[in-house]
């Protein structure tokens, strides 16, 4: 099956695996560079959760120029913190734990951000149009509102990535709402990490 490497951290099929179809009218390139960008802050949001389970999760989405996620921690996370996450982010890669699309009925995803004390995916659900489905991306023991597309599994997203700074960001940028931390990130563009990166999951798996 021929590849090409795509984004800066992933090697894909010309036309990637994906959750979800992708739009006609985008190319392959800039869907999969998207894509990439989407999954790597699902990737950031669950390594904060696994390394702060009282972390509320608000949103993540991508942008052109990489991506964030917005949290609401309990105590302020600092810089010094960030190389940690990343650490977390890489394990989750090597697990390549399956994301998986399931849509679910309103008054369940409803309830399951609730038990979970997620009132921000709480709040998103309200706003949703009543005749618009509700779908979610599981990924390990993460769970999280969205619309997609994601790729396969964790493993496709690769090493090629980097967290860059905090910053501060109202909830819905009003300021009547909770100030909440923004973590941003970037995948790496230039081929030579991108091949790093590849070469490094590749020796891990043989290895187990």
């Amino acid at each position: 099956m021929p590849i090409s490497i795509i984004s800066g951290s992933r090697v894909s099929a010309i036309l990637p695996c994906l959750s979800q179809p992708m739009p006609s009218n985008r190319s392959t390139l800039e869907t999969d560079l998207e894509t990439l960008r989407h999954d790597c802050a699902h990737l950031l949001a669950q390594a904060v959760k696994e390394l702060y389970p009282a972390v509320q999760v608000a949103i993540g989405p991508a942008f052109e120029h990489g991506f964030y996620y917005d949290f609401a921690f309990p105590e302020p996370l600092t810089a010094d913190e960030l190389p940690a996450i990343e650490q977390r982010m890489r394990e989750i890669v090597f697990r390549r734990e399956p994301i998986r699309r399931e849509e679910w009925p309103r008054a369940e995803a409803d309830a399951f951000f609730a038990a979970t004390g997620e009132r921000f995916k709480q709040e998103l659900l309200v706003a949703i149009p009543e005749h618009e489905t509700i779908s979610v991306y599981r990924q390990g023991e993460f769970t999280d509102l969205c619309r997609g597309p994601h790729g396969a599994d964790t493993g496709q997203i690769g090493l090629a990535f980097k967290l860059l700074k905090l910053a501060g960001a109202y909830w819905r940028g009003d300021h009547r709402q909770p100030m909440l931390q923004r973590i941003y990130g970037h995948p790496i563009t230039r081929i030579f990490p991108l091949l790093i990166g590849i070469n490094v999951l590749s020796v891990f798996s043989e290895g187990t």
